[in-house]
């Protein structure tokens, strides 16, 4: 079976908070593990501070060995879904990759046109969700 790359258009920071949010509490609802793929400790704070506080009427446990959602600058071990927030495509042993399609500004435009080329030269079945 081919990975799926789920891509997510966003326009502005504020949106790119809101889907990695999103994409976590659908898999926290559903008892599916998600691995958020972060490039530095700054990035893994930041998301974990982000995850503490939304849902606004909740929160969304993680951090511990046995909690669903993970956020590292390692690779995952054994995750089916990877939220992928590296400027480098992640094209390893995930059944689910989510990826953004970033047009905050011109250059991340280009790199998440990079990114999507790889992805489908790697043979992902690709899909996407607008804005």
């Amino acid at each position: 079976m081919k990975p799926s790359l789920v891509l997510l258009a966003v326009k502005d920071p504020a949106a790119k908070l809101q889907k990695i949010c999103e994409t976590a509490l659908h898999h926290f609802s559903r008892g599916e593990p998600l691995w958020i793929l972060v490039p530095e400790k700054n990035a893994q704070e930041f998301v974990d501070a982000l995850l503490w506080r939304l849902p606004e009427e909740s929160f969304l446990p993680h951090g511990s060995p046995t909690d669903l959602i993970t956020i590292s600058t390692q690779k995952p071990v054994d995750t089916p879904h990877v939220f992928n927030l590296l400027s480098t495509p992640y094209l390893e042993g995930a059944k689910t990759i989510y990826d953004f399609e970033d047009l905050t500004t011109v250059e991340k435009r280009e790199n998440s046109k990079k990114k999507y080329y790889a992805y489908r030269d790697a043979g992902f079945s690709i899909s996407s969700l607008p804005i």
